[in-house]
């Protein structure tokens, strides 16, 4: 079974979170304050938050892969052998982990588990530089 845990973005305050709990009558959350303290918490309204959920997957250097991150990564190609690094937006669709491809190909997006060596290099909240293509 997947282990579902998420992190939210704050518009406001621009800063990403682990999320503590979700009040889905109250529509709050709570948040992590500061990643080094697990006893420090702020408490965000949904309306001024993005979600990002966890993939259950990890990339090469064993990081949490959510929803919104930015990913470099590739694929072989069969015909030469050659490895092409590619950028993607991880995306949630459909009960399944999408990459969408950053730039043009003939090939589109693709799914998480089929990208060779992901490695989180950003976001698509805090690094929006990294999505042009």
């Amino acid at each position: 079974m997947r282990e579902h845990k998420y992190k939210a973005y704050h518009k406001e305050r621009k800063v990403i979170r682990d999320v503590v709990s979700i009040n889905f009558e109250h529509e709050l959350l709570y948040v992590r304050s500061d990643p080094r303290e697990p006893y420090s918490h702020w408490i965000w309204q949904f309306e001024d938050i993005e979600l990002m959920e966890y993939t259950g997957l990890r990339d090469k250097n064993y990081v949490e892969i959510y929803e919104g991150y930015i990913l470099e990564g590739g694929y072989t190609n069969s015909m030469t052998g050659e490895f092409i690094s590619k950028k993607y937006v991880v995306e949630y669709e459909e009960a399944l982990n999408k990459c969408k491809l950053i730039g043009h190909t003939p090939f589109g997006d693709t799914w998480l588990k089929f990208i060779k060596a992901p490695e989180v290099i950003g976001n698509i909240y805090q690094d929006k530089h990294l999505l042009e293509g």
